[in-house]
């Protein structure tokens, strides 16, 4: 196998591959023999061969929900280290320092790079807006959209009055005529002062 030198003896090659989605205690639940780096090492290696592969679920969402929480907990100074996203995530050092590559300048500000060292101690002192709706802690215009479609339709089917009823019906009908990107355009517009 093109893995020998990367998978460990007797370590099924295709469980792995599915378990280095989930978080590297998961995968170390699953695989106890191998040891903590070794572990990390494996992890990083499969999810490194997985070229091309979408990186957003695994490692860039993970590791930007961990930064918006601790730098709201925590305040931009003094930011939160790569090292602690590692240890909230599970990931590998390295694993976190592509993924803060990935979002930085649109969902973060650049990093606070230290000298020496993995780059676990480097930091980000700063989210923008997009990774606040990214993680769903700001709307978006098509959450907003959905969160009214959302509401009518709770509205038609547990109205307090017939009235009510029938007129979310008809305002829901009426959406569903025009489109969803109608409605999420004025909200755009709206919510921006554009209009």
């Amino acid at each position: 196998s093109h893995d020998s030198g990367i998978l460990p003896d007797g370590l099924n090659r295709s469980r792995l591959f599915s378990a280095v989605g989930a978080p590297r205690w998961a995968v170390r639940e699953r695989y106890p023999s191998l040891r903590r780096g070794r572990l990390a090492e494996v992890v990083s290696a499969v999810r490194y061969r997985r070229a091309m592969e979408s990186t957003w679920e695994w490692r860039d969402l993970p590791v930007l929900r961990v930064v918006v929480e601790m730098i709201d907990r925590h305040g931009p100074v003094p930011g939160v280290n790569l090292r602690e996203i590692s240890e909230q995530t599970g990931l590998s050092i390295e694993d976190v320092r592509r993924a803060t590559y990935a979002l930085e300048n649109e969902f973060i500000a650049p990093l606070k790079r230290g000298i020496g060292g993995d780059g676990g101690m480097w930091r980000v002192g700063e989210v923008y807006a997009p990774a606040r709706q990214a993680v769903g802690q700001w709307p978006t215009p098509e959450s907003l959209t959905d969160r009214i479609i959302d509401a009518l339709e709770d509205t038609v089917a547990n109205g307090e009055t017939e009235e009510k009823r029938t007129r979310a019906q008809k305002l829901l009908a009426g959406l569903k005529d025009v489109g969803k990107e109608v409605l999420t355009a004025v909200i755009v517009k709206a919510t921006t002062g554009a209009m």
